[in-house]
């Protein structure tokens, strides 16, 4: 297996850029951050996929890269050509895919970004323009999942 990629290496931002943030970091902090969440609301996770899947979601990236967000957010067609990618490694690096719930995935996602920007903050990169605009899609998200996903939240990014 090919070591894990940094995250943040195409950011404008030096303090992310330099901060050696790689994928298997990422991975074990967004699973701590879902079982996290999953206690605080409640949901169970008795025979989820949700655990294994946070600690496995980009491992991909060692074979494709890590492409930012932000420019798979410019070009969707970029997006859906590494998803189909993304699901080709994995079958490579013999990674299932998950079962996940409607709901399960909602918080898999929260909590991605979620571990994204509690590591911005930590850096104190989150005075822009466009953290502060993902801080607005995090609370869209947190209060998709229910109330109390939104006050766990509240208390994760003050």
């Amino acid at each position: 297996m090919t070591a894990a990629p940094y995250r943040w290496h195409s950011s404008p931002d030096h303090r992310l850029r330099d901060s050696r943030d790689c994928i298997t970091g990422h991975q074990r902090r967004t699973a701590a951050l879902v079982l996290e969440l999953c206690a605080y609301i409640g949901h169970r996770l008795h025979d989820s996929d949700l655990p294994r899947w946070a600690l496995v979601h980009d491992e991909a990236e060692r074979l494709t890269g890590d492409v930012p967000a932000h420019a798979k957010r410019r070009w969707g067609y970029l997006a859906e050509a590494l998803d189909r990618a993304e699901a080709e490694a994995r079958r490579e690096l013999g990674i299932a895919d998950p079962d996940l719930t409607p709901a399960e995935w909602q918080i898999m996602k929260l909590c991605d970004r979620l571990e994204a920007y509690i590591w911005a903050k930590r850096l104190n990169c989150t005075d822009t323009p466009e953290w502060q605009a993902d801080l607005v899609r995090l609370h869209k998200m947190a209060w998709a999942i229910n109330g109390d996903a939104a006050e766990w939240l509240a208390g994760k990014v003050i």
